[in-house]
């Protein structure tokens, strides 16, 4: 798990784990939590994805290019 955001009590996490049904898969998963929500313990799903480990490796690309340009305008 990878925090994304942590912003007062506000926290968006990401998960990925492989899909064991289906071989070169993974699930990508955003979630959110709320430490002044009425379940401060709950987590919302923002967002759930099945991805093949070619589209994890064309989105590490992508980051990778994008940290890059964003170093190069600094």
């Amino acid at each position: 798990m990878t925090t994304l955001t942590k912003s007062g009590g506000y926290t968006q996490t990401l998960t990925l784990r492989p899909v064991a049904a289906l071989p070169h898969s993974f699930e990508l998963l955003i979630q959110s939590q709320l430490l002044s929500a009425k379940d401060p313990t709950a987590k919302r799903v923002q967002h759930r994805v099945i991805v093949t480990e070619s589209a994890l490796s064309e989105l590490r690309s992508a980051i990778d290019h994008c940290l890059a340009a964003s170093h190069m305008a600094v």
